[in-house]
C-alpha cells in the first residue's frame, strides 16, 4: 500500500487517517534526493566492521546454545527505540 504524508519538523502527518493492525512495524520511506542534506561529521562505524573479542564470541556461542531455537538476530534499532521498548515493557508489566 502506498500512502501520502507530509514531513513536518520530525513527524510524518498522513493525508488520511489509518488504523493499523499492530502498533509497531517497519516502514520504508523514500525521500527525493534534492531534499536530503548530506551528513556532517564522521560517519558511524558500520556494524560489519565492528568485531567482538574471542571471549565475547565464546560467551555469545554458549548463550545461543542455551537459547536453542529462540536465538535469533535482533533487528537493528536505535538507542531511543530500545529505551521506548523498555519503557513499554515496564508499563505493561507494572501498569505504570
Amino acid at each position: 500500500m502506498q500512502v501520502q504524508a507530509i514531513y513536518d519538523r520530525g513527524h510524518l502527518v498522513f493525508n488520511q487517517p489509518f488504523q493499523f493492525v499492530t502498533e509497531r512495524f517497519p516502514v520504508v520511506i523514500e525521500f527525493p534526493d534534492n531534499l536530503v542534506r548530506p551528513p556532517t561529521g564522521a560517519p558511524e562505524p558500520a556494524a560489519e566492521i565492528m568485531t567482538a573479542s574471542p571471549a565475547a564470541e565464546k560467551l555469545l556461542s554458549e548463550i545461543q546454545k542455551i537459547l536453542g531455537p529462540l536465538a535469533r538476530p535482533r533487528p537493528h534499532t536505535s538507542v531511543q527505540e530500545d529505551k521506548t521498548a523498555y519503557g513499554d515493557a515496564l508499563e505493561e508489566k507494572h501498569g505504570l
